[in-house]
């Protein structure tokens, strides 16, 4: 097999695995950001970036997920998988 179909499914792999854990997150288990040292605010900046990028065609999507000390304080899906 050569090495950038080795690479795509890779990735997509990784996606799928990514997605699947945060179908399985119940968001109501994730600590507060506050207590984690996030801001509110540059977490949706992400997102806000990341989201553009997806509408401006430069990636098709994206998966965040952001963790503290063990703890996933911040996860979001952008974009589409088909």
């Amino acid at each position: 097999m050569n090495s950038g179909l080795f690479a795509k499914r890779s990735i997509i792999a990784l996606a799928a695995s990514c997605v699947t854990l945060l179908l399985a997150a119940d968001n109501r288990a994730l600590p507060n950001i506050y207590n984690q040292g996030f801001s509110a605010s540059r977490l949706d900046a992400l997102g806000a970036r990341i989201n553009k990028d997806v509408s401006d065609a430069r990636l098709p999507g994206a998966v965040i997920l952001v963790a503290r000390n063990g703890n996933l304080v911040h996860a979001e899906t952008i974009g589409v998988q088909d």
